[in-house]
């Protein structure tokens, strides 16, 4: 093994190491998923495990994510809520070495040197492995986690397909595109899009009607698998998640995906200010909406943004900036696969701007400007790379004139001969490194944080599942408490005869009267504030909380730190709350 392929082997490894640790920290809060759905995967795995998994009332695209968690549970034998974590650690681990497996090859295509190319990967590796965005949205145990995975590795197989014309890629490219649409719905919308994107280049750089045979095949098959599926599953009486996307918008989406496939096609020809220019403003805009959000909701009826996180995303700044540098790799070769699978996104988050201002379109872009960023940490490297190492040194081989005279002119000798410059040029280049790794620290805390509060971590504790437990197992009728508690308890306990409601919790907070029936009350409460998703998290005041339990009894208490308290009123509670 060379010395080249020796690092990038030693990249890969600590890649997958840090992106499956990072994703498994929020196992030291708590052996519960890092997300509220995963109770439903959970609770719908342990049925597949008993044979029982009800088919009728299971979304489309929660069959393959379900079979493969109660599969490994099976195979394991450790429980449903257990294994989810750090399933998904481990995909989504794996999912960071699609973006040093796409450097590699673009470094293969440019010549670039050992250290540029060890560089590169290592930014765009370690870059997405701990960035906390895509930390979070690749870490929870949900199916978008699979979809993190699978989109990017389909949009590097298809290229190799429509470049090479090799059966040995055409048949993982048909696999994934096959798998995509059940796999899950919202990802399948980025894969088409991404699809669109390359498939339109190679249409345009055709060389014979195969080539436009094949592209046609890539693009226009792929849609034709996802609409075929998406008519299909309901007529089986599987539902589709987030079906309310095209619903009335059809015609913008389409704009939206022909849009895609021209900006692909002119980014080959566009000079690199043109391509940096068309990649700031929009993504540059999201930056503002961050902060307007934060005052005024974009989407009424929602979540705004806390402070905190609008300081942290303010960070990412830095690596936006950095992939405008990097972008003019995107316009050939493999780069082709990094900017389609960058553009998808974007286009999808602008389609969902320029949709319905509804809850579900909120949820949307929230979810679908994940996949942005591995194909843009890919550009991050390149950029770093370049910028450390040096556009003409970091090839292999430089060209010199004769008499020794490089073939820049001689510019490289003369700075190399002005040790002042070059003092400058190092400290600039360190200076560039710590800005990087200090404005990726500063988004870690993303990945572990409710983005509706604020608060650390966002994980379901211990004490909160045992305080839904035991409220689900000795509540008969109605019981109130936040939303994220009441999810635990309508996702995974559904044989109960509890019944949890949440609005009557949002009435009280907000002025109204309190519950007139059994309440599962946190403290953080108090601190974080309660949440009310979609609408934004209210607190409690030390004094109303203290009140509240006073003039209740008292029927469960968990006691520490992580203080969760069943109180029922001292008459008999009413049947509703």
């Amino acid at each position: 093994m060379t010395d080249r392929r020796r690092g990038l082997a030693l990249v890969a490894l600590a890649t997958l190491a840090v992106g499956i640790a990072t994703r498994a920290w929020p196992l030291y809060w708590s052996p519960y998923p890092a997300t509220l759905d995963a109770f439903r995967y959970a609770r719908l795995a342990e049925a597949t495990i008993e044979g029982t998994l009800p088919v009728a009332v299971i979304q489309a695209d929660e069959l393959v994510f379900t079979m493969v968690h109660g599969v490994l549970a099976a195979v394991t034998g450790v429980s449903t809520l257990h294994i989810a974590q750090p399933m998904v650690a481990v995909t989504g681990g794996a999912s960071c070495l699609t973006a040093v497996a796409l450097v590699a090859r673009i470094s293969r295509e440019r010549d670039w040197s050992t250290r540029r190319l060890r560089i590169a990967a290592t930014t765009a590796g370690l870059g997405i492995a701990v960035e906390g965005l895509y930390l979070r949205r690749s870490g929870v145990p949900d199916e978008e986690a699979f979809g993190l995975l699978v989109v990017p590795l389909l949009a590097l197989v298809a290229w190799q397909a429509l470049r090479t014309r090799r059966p040995a890629w055409w048949i993982p490219t048909v696999l994934l595109a096959l798998t995509m649409p059940p796999l899950h719905n919202m990802s399948g919308l980025v894969a088409g899009m991404t699809l669109t994107g390359i498939a339109t280049v190679a249409l345009v750089r055709g060389r014979d009607r195969w080539d436009v045979l094949a592209a046609l095949a890539v693009g226009g098959g792929y849609w034709t698998v996802y609409f075929g599926y998406a008519l299909a599953a309901p007529a089986v009486g599987l539902q589709l998640t987030y079906s309310g996307l095209l619903g009335g918008t059809l015609g913008l989406f389409v704009a939206w995906v022909v849009a895609v496939g021209i900006i692909a096609v002119w980014a080959r020809s566009a000079s690199t200010m043109a391509l940096r220019v068309a990649w700031l403003l929009p993504v540059g805009g999201w930056f503002v909406l961050v902060g307007v959000n934060a005052v005024v909701t974009i989407y009424p009826g929602t979540v705004p943004s806390p402070r905190l996180v609008v300081l942290l995303i303010g960070a990412y700044v830095v690596p936006v900036a950095l992939v405008g540098v990097g972008i003019r790799e995107g316009r050939q070769g493999a780069g082709v696969t990094a900017f389609a699978a960058l553009l998808a996104p974007v286009g999808l988050v602008y389609y969902g701007l320029t949709g319905t201002l509804t809850p579900q379109f909120f949820g949307y872009v929230i979810r679908v400007q994940s996949f942005a960023h591995l194909p843009a940490f890919v550009f991050v490297g390149a950029a770093l790379g370049s910028l450390v190492v040096g556009h003409r040194a970091g090839t292999r081989s430089v060209v010199r004139s004769a008499g020794g005279t490089a073939a820049d002119g001689g510019v490289s000798a003369y700075l190399g001969s002005d040790n002042e410059t070059s003092r400058l040029a190092t400290v600039g280049r360190v200076a560039l490194v710590v800005v990087v790794v200090g404005a990726l620290a500063a988004t870690v805390p993303i990945g572990y944080m409710d983005l509706d509060t604020g608060a650390v971590p966002s994980t379901t504790t211990p004490g909160e599942f045992q305080g839904v437990t035991f409220a689900e197992r000795h509540v008969e009728g109605p019981y109130a408490t936040d939303h994220a508690l009441s999810r635990v308890g309508l996702l995974y306990y559904t044989d109960t005869a509890a019944t949890v409601e949440v609005a009557p919790i949002r009435s009280w907070l907000q002025g109204g009267p309190p519950p007139t029936c059994p309440v599962l009350v946190a403290k953080d409460w108090v601190t974080a504030g309660a949440h009310l998703y979609p609408t934004a998290p209210e607190t409690l005041s030390p004094e109303r909380y203290e009140q509240f339990l006073e003039r209740r009894d008292v029927v469960y208490h968990s006691g520490g730190l992580d203080s969760h308290t069943l109180v029922v009123p001292r008459n008999s509670s009413s049947e509703d709350c």
